[in-house]
């Protein structure tokens, strides 16, 4: 059933971006996301103006600041008023202090038990290249999520590749970008610091090397 859009599931995407939810909260958003185009156009916005800092700040952030924020997050949904532009700047400046608490909380230390993530990004050379992302290490594998994604013609599909450090492309699941351009994948964790996580468009059914040049990547370190 499509989840009807309101100023919360707005709010929602933005936090979303920022791994401030926790796992049940950030499955429902996401659906919403790939239903609402004004709330994947805010995911993708706030994933971009969020992106060095919370890629930096891979904690899930503590209970009592992740509630502060989601309460302002509900309390301003329940206002009839329109989103102001000056409001939306306000909400991404709110974000990016909320990843700068959570950047102090992992150089002063924190828990070791903590889910991670990395940026995203195309990769150099990488021509018309909008897209964008995460890969989350969580419960012992990594989750490869990226929008922005162009349709392939017939017969093409993206496919994840794992190169670790000295090492060659190890073949990983194909996937196909949504309607609105979001991509899945789900990859093996435990991997080594310094390993490549990189998607390139391969024949139907993939291919046990890259056939084209990977124009996306995230570096685990």
């Amino acid at each position: 059933m499509k989840t009807a859009h309101t100023d919360e599931m707005l709010e929602l995407a933005s936090l979303c971006a920022l791994d401030a939810l926790n796992r049940d909260e950030r499955a429902t958003a996401l659906v919403h996301i790939r239903e609402c185009s004004v709330c994947a156009d805010e995911y993708a916005a706030a994933l971009a103006a969020t992106g060095g800092l919370a890629a930096a700040a891979a904690e899930q952030p503590p209970a009592a600041l992740r509630a502060r924020v989601l309460g302002a997050a509900t309390a301003r949904s329940q206002t009839s008023a329109p989103v102001s532009i000056f409001r939306r700047k306000r909400f991404y400046a709110a974000i990016v202090a909320v990843a700068a608490a959570i950047a102090a909380l992992i150089i002063f230390g924190t828990p070791s038990n903590r889910e991670q993530s990395w940026a995203i990004q195309c990769l150099p050379g990488a021509t018309a290249c909008s897209a964008s992302g995460r890969v989350i290490a969580a419960d012992g594998v990594l989750r490869l999520e990226a929008i922005g994604l162009s349709a392939l013609p017939p017969g093409k599909v993206y496919q994840a590749w794992i190169i670790q450090p000295g090492g060659k492309p190890v073949p990983e699941p194909t996937f196909e970008a949504d309607a609105r351009g979001h991509g899945a994948a789900t990859l093996p964790g435990g991997q080594p610091k310094g390993t490549l996580l990189a998607v390139t468009v391969e024949p139907a059914g993939g291919s046990k090397a890259p056939t084209t040049k990977p124009f996306i990547a995230a570096t685990l370190n």
